[in-house]
């Protein structure tokens, strides 16, 4: 028969296992799970880095469009005199629009000099410390748009096709934007 005294005193008796983790096992998954994170954390910042070169990238596209659409619109400032039209300099640590003074083809040189009207604000880009600019011509690049077209002229000269001009930072992570004498913008990634 059943004796409950008798299953009572076994059952309090029986050795009772605690199973657990071991100290190995916990410094083990601890590893695991620092190197999972640290990865994942990694490649987020990898993916920010890679994110600020592709908003500067078009930033610098939506430079260029407004300086064309700018001459487009035939929108010159009245105190400005005679001008060629709107046109983007590219500088190492930034680019702005630069309204082209003179008339077309007479004291124009289709270039940014000193004195050309700089339309600031929206108008200009800074990048940040480190990130740079660099042009496949010669720099500081100036892209002028000439109306009706509009033409496009690149650094005062017309021979030049086209020009490509990279968004880099030191860390060798970089994205390009071209622009051809026809005035199509290109936006490519490295």
């Amino acid at each position: 028969m059943f004796n409950s005294t008798a299953s009572k005193k076994r059952f309090f008796s029986r050795k009772i296992n605690n199973y657990g983790f071991t100290l190995v096992e916990v410094v083990v998954v601890s590893g695991i799970l620092v190197f999972l994170m640290s990865t994942i954390w990694l490649s987020g910042s990898m993916r920010e880095s890679d994110f600020t070169v592709m908003i500067n990238q078009e930033k610098l596209r939506l430079l260029i469009t407004r300086a064309k659409s700018m001459t487009l619109s035939g929108v010159v400032p009245a105190e400005a005199g005679p001008s060629c039209g709107y046109g983007v300099r590219i500088e190492r640590s930034g680019a702005f629009i630069f309204l082209d003074r003179g008339r077309c083809g007479e004291n124009n040189n289709q270039r940014y000099d000193t004195g050309e009207e700089v339309l600031g604000g929206v108008n200009t880009i800074t990048l940040r410390e480190g990130m740079t600019f660099s042009s496949s011509v010669e720099e500081p690049t100036d892209i002028v748009f000439i109306p009706p077209d509009p033409r496009t002229i690149i650094n005062g000269d017309n021979a030049i096709n086209e020009v490509s001009v990279q968004v880099a930072l030191p860390t060798g992570l970089q994205r390009r934007i071209t622009v051809n004498n026809q005035g199509l913008i290109d936006l490519l990634r490295n």
